[in-house]
């Protein structure tokens, strides 16, 4: 038997240069046959018109993790069972590079699925833990992208340490959204080392470590 599940939930974010065109109508399909989850990714070749540089392929994520370095004449994805991240959801996005140095465009939107355990079924609701995503990309010498997700609008702080303790950057510090929340942070007053990146409510806090290289 065979059951389509719909990919709950989109998000976007930018790192790179413009002239490196990205691919278009990335999109996820997710079909659940008994015991097994199918996923199906697809997009269509960018408009490479005014790139600098020939396109020389795509590079696939998942769960913030290259997963697959895409020859340019294709423009589908395929794969069975993938790993969830901790909140229970799989998050893919894509981005296309060219012949020239630092030719990398900028990536998609991010596609989140869940994953099916019986017919119909799906064994997670939207995320809604509070949770703090591991920074990508990790290390960096850029941006980092930064989301948590969190339970129902209340104040957080999202803050960044030394491994002494020592405030350094506060990134929010405010009324959060209820389901995921994305922040974009360039550490350009931060010398290369490890940082701590906290997560605080009034009940809870969660840690990751950040690493910056220059």
């Amino acid at each position: 038997m065979r059951k389509q599940i719909l990919i709950l939930v989109s998000f976007s974010f930018s790192l790179f240069s413009q002239n490196f065109p990205p691919p278009t109508n990335f999109q996820l399909n997710h079909d659940y046959v008994f015991p097994h989850n199918y996923y199906h990714l697809s997009w269509d070749i960018p408009d490479t018109s005014t790139a600098i540089g020939s396109l020389q392929g795509y590079l696939l994520y998942r769960n913030y993790t290259l997963v697959d370095t895409i020859d340019p004449t294709s423009t589908e994805f395929n794969e069975v069972d993938p790993p969830s991240m901790e909140d229970g959801w799989i998050y893919y996005y894509i981005a296309a590079f060219y012949h020239k140095v630092n030719g990398i465009s900028d990536f998609t939107d991010t596609l989140v699925a869940g994953i099916a355990v019986s017919i119909g079924e799906v064994s997670k609701p939207l995320p809604s833990s509070f949770q703090l995503m591991l920074p990508f990309p990790n290390p960096s010498n850029a941006a980092f992208v930064l989301k948590f997700t969190a339970t129902r609008v209340e104040k957080v702080d999202l803050r960044i340490y030394t491994l002494n303790g020592k405030l350094v950057y506060t990134v929010f510090s405010g009324l959060c959204s209820t389901g995921i929340n994305t922040f974009k942070y360039a550490p350009t007053h931060l010398s290369s080392g490890i940082y701590v990146l906290n997560l605080r409510s009034n009940s809870e806090s969660r840690s990751r470590k950040l690493i910056v290289i220059k």
